[in-house]
Order: C-alpha cells, then structure tokens, then sequence
C-alpha cells in the first residue's frame, strides 16, 4: 500500500497521503508538517490513491 499518514509543507496549500507523490517527496525536512492542516488533498495524491483502490486486472 502506498498511502501513508498525512502530511504537508508549510508552503503549500494542499497536503500529502501518498509515498510516491513528486511534490510530496520534494517537501524539504525543514518545512514538512505531520496532519493535513486543514488542507485539501494533493491532486496528484489523490489521482495516486484513486489508482490504488482499483482491483488490478479489472478495466
């Protein structure tokens, strides 16, 4: 599973739940915060989980 427990940076407006997220992993040390802040879901998180949830070999 690829989900992981939410995160953001403190310069964005959209937080992180998913390991391999490009701009999740850019996050510096320094600026990632544990939680969602209140933020909406990373698009690309959300497109990365929603892959996720669909039953391999089923179109």
């Amino acid at each position: 599973m690829l989900k992981v427990p939410a995160y953001n940076s403190k310069k964005e407006a959209f937080h992180h739940a998913n390991s391999q997220c490009g701009l999740g992993l850019r996050i510096a040390p320094h600026n990632r915060v544990s939680g969602t802040s209140n933020k909406p879901l990373c698009k690309n998180c959300k497109k990365l989980n929603d892959q996720e949830a669909v039953p391999r070999g089923l179109s």
